[in-house]
């Protein structure tokens, strides 16, 4: 009976300690989105902050330069 009492007693330990995890996983990635909201500027208009910015195309097939190259070729 001690060696189940033992196994059961390290099952309990192991989900304590996964659950304790996840809770600090959801604690810091919470800190991440935070912090990354306040970093992010949305109201910039400067010309680099534009740039980022994605644009789609209106053209049905996209072009690529002839230079374009993929490690596929």
């Amino acid at each position: 009976m001690k060696q189940n009492e033992n196994k059961n007693i390290n099952w309990i330990t192991m989900m304590t300690m996964f659950m304790e995890f996840m809770t600090l996983q959801n604690e810091y990635n919470a800190h991440r989105i935070k912090e990354y909201k306040e970093w992010e500027d949305k109201d910039c208009m400067c010309d680099l902050c534009n740039q980022a910015i994605i644009q789609s195309s209106e053209e049905l097939d996209p072009n690529f330069g002839e230079d374009f190259r993929g490690e596929w070729e």
